[in-house]
């Protein structure tokens, strides 16, 4: 009796979400500050327009994210969304997603909130409002916070991170300045200076401290003067295995990094990056901690290979003493 009585719209399909989440090819994000356009390659996502430059992985997860898990909360009638209090009649903005084996995009427009509309039913304060979308034709209401992304301008977009390289994808790092080079490399579960084994925690200060920083913000080489010669040369050669891979949108290292650190610019350290065009500028503090971190490791002591045997000589050395002690 119960699926007798149910409504119409209770039979259909929630999920508006038309494909798989290895199947976008592309993301087309249009909204108050312009059009964005993403696009894969290979593991990695890209702005392709009106930049060329390397996407924030953690932003385009999201909005990935958001897409694939697309639930429909109400569906309305045509008439019902051309009504103004939608939003739908000037949106907020619009995405549109290419998928592959599929002729035309996947369009999301995006328009106001139901709370906005007179008499629209109670939403808890924690809980997302919903909002009036247009999913492939389709007005309904949904839960999906889409608004930030169409929101989002294209240097937002842009990825802040100083490498792609996580530290345990690494097999060797070379630092090079006036000093000289100095080079870290993986030897099982530890890292050798210079082929000398050195404090674990002081190596991967230096890694986790490249791998994991970031600029303040990312521009155009021309809008800079000459950079002339970097102050200080990073070389990160990833590990041939490949390490532990992700499943996320952006992960992972499969050439050779050079980071390149120049002389600060009004206060902000300007940084390029062998893989992607545009100049990092990097905070005084993010700076300075890097050269901080190296000069660490520069200083490190040796330390002594916990299995390796003692010398003859020390050994016996150990069993002789003076008969009168």
């Amino acid at each position: 009796w119960a699926d007798l009585t149910r409504e119409p719209a209770d039979w259909r399909e929630k999920n508006l979400f038309v494909g798989r989440r290895g199947d976008i090819e592309r993301l087309a994000v249009e909204g108050p500050e312009g059009r964005v356009l993403l696009a894969k390659r290979g593991d990695d996502v890209w702005l392709e327009s009106p930049v060329v430059d390397r996407a924030d992985g953690t932003l385009a997860n999201a909005l990935v994210s958001t897409l694939t898990g697309l639930r429909a909360v109400r569906f309305l009638e045509p008439s019902e969304a051309e009504e103004a209090d939608t939003g739908l009649a000037s949106p907020r903005g619009t995405i549109e997603v290419v998928l592959a084996g599929r002729e035309t995009p996947m369009r999301v427009i995006v328009g106001g909130e139901e709370a906005e509309r007179e008499n629209a039913p109670p939403t808890e304060e924690a809980a997302e409002p919903n909002r009036f979308l247009i999913v492939d034709g389709q007005p309904v209401t949904s839960k999906a916070a889409l608004v930030e992304h169409v929101e989002r301008g294209v240097e937002a977009w842009r990825s802040k991170d100083l490498v792609v390289g996580e530290v345990y994808e690494l097999a060797r790092l070379e630092a090079e300045d006036a000093v000289g080079v100095t080079a870290l490399e993986r030897a099982e579960s530890d890292w050798l200076r210079d082929g000398e084994r050195i404090d674990y925690g002081t190596a991967t200060d230096l890694l986790y401290e490249i791998s994991g920083g970031a600029a303040e913000r990312v521009v155009e080489s021309e809008s800079l003067d000459a950079l002339g010669e970097p102050v200080l040369t990073f070389r990160l050669v990833p590990d041939e295995s490949g390490g532990d891979a992700g499943d996320g949108v952006g992960e992972g290292a499969d050439e050779v990094e050079e980071l390149r650190l120049f002389a600060p610019v009004d206060e902000l350290t300007p940084a390029t990056v062998s893989t992607r065009p545009g100049v990092l500028l990097l905070s005084a503090e993010t700076s300075a901690a890097i050269f901080d971190k190296l000069a660490a490791v520069r200083g490190a002591e040796v330390q002594l290979d916990p299995d390796a045997a003692a010398p003859e000589d020390e050994l016996d050395a150990a069993g002789e003493g003076d008969d009168d002690a």
